[in-house]
């Protein structure tokens, strides 16, 4: 954990009390709040992830500059989480299933008393307030991990041989399928 007045003087840098990204990281805390008890309602396992888990450690909050939250959960409990989530005046799950237009690989649970211009475009999205990301695991076989596992080992060495035209566009190469193929087996 950050010491008090590195804290302090990261928060009064980056999002002191009453600005707009402070009032964003309360509202998706307050929209954390409702889904975990929905979650502690039926049964459903979840966690904090990415960033999230990062701030919560290590600031005791949210990181100071952040403008996201993610939990993440297992199959099993994602499906679960998307058939009982109740939709209200104040949230709505939003998903490949229930808007035509967004076609992100995970869901959101977007608060419906604000708007939120994101990075591309979102104009056409059924849902844009203020948001928290909830991201579902598959469990995978081995040799997923394994191939995983070589295709980064594959990337170093090739970042150990140089920086020559060739040894850059391999590397570029082999990141992008690596985070093309995390992307493609994310559950819709």
């Amino acid at each position: 954990m950050i010491d008090a007045k590195l804290q302090q003087s990261l928060r009064e840098r980056f999002n002191p009390e009453g600005s707009m990204l402070r009032r964003q990281q309360l509202r998706m805390l307050e929209i954390l709040l409702y889904v975990d008890r929905v979650c502690k309602e039926h049964n459903i396992r979840y966690w904090l992830s990415s960033g999230t888990l990062l701030g919560a450690v290590r600031h005791g909050g949210f990181i100071p500059w952040d403008d996201d939250l993610d939990i993440e959960m297992l199959r099993e409990d994602y499906e679960k989480f998307v058939k009982v989530f109740p939709d209200s005046e104040d949230f709505a799950l939003q998903t490949r299933r229930n808007d035509k237009y967004y076609l992100l690989p995970f869901a959101k649970i977007r608060d419906m008393r604000s708007v939120l211009s994101e990075y591309g475009n979102n104009a056409n999205y059924k849902f844009r307030g203020i948001f928290i990301d909830i991201f579902c695991l598959e469990s995978s076989p081995r040799f997923a991990y394994v191939g995983f596992g070589v295709l980064m080992h594959a990337i170093l060495m090739l970042q150990k041989c140089g920086r020559g035209g060739f040894t850059r566009a391999i590397i570029s190469l082999c990141k992008w399928l690596y985070y093309g193929l995390v992307v493609m087996l994310r559950p819709l």
